[in-house]
């Protein structure tokens, strides 16, 4: 008998081409990677509200320019 294993993928992790195929090899989001550093310090939704406020922020000030 053959089993049948269901594995929960996470939605930032993949997406549909419009192929058909996965990617699952995708780096997570800016805003994504913060939100999980600022989960484990259990600040408080507000907070993390305003840091990420406070990225968007300096990234268009800077004109979404890369550091390099």
């Amino acid at each position: 008998m053959q089993e049948v294993r269901s594995v929960a993928t996470n939605s930032n992790m993949t997406s549909k081409h419009p192929s058909g195929t996965l990617e699952t090899d995708r780096k997570p989001k800016l805003m994504d990677s913060i939100r999980e550093a600022i989960l484990p310090r259990h600040y408080s939704r507000l907070t993390e509200q305003a840091y990420c406020h406070w990225v968007k922020r300096f990234i268009f000030f800077h004109k979404d320019l890369h550091p390099a």
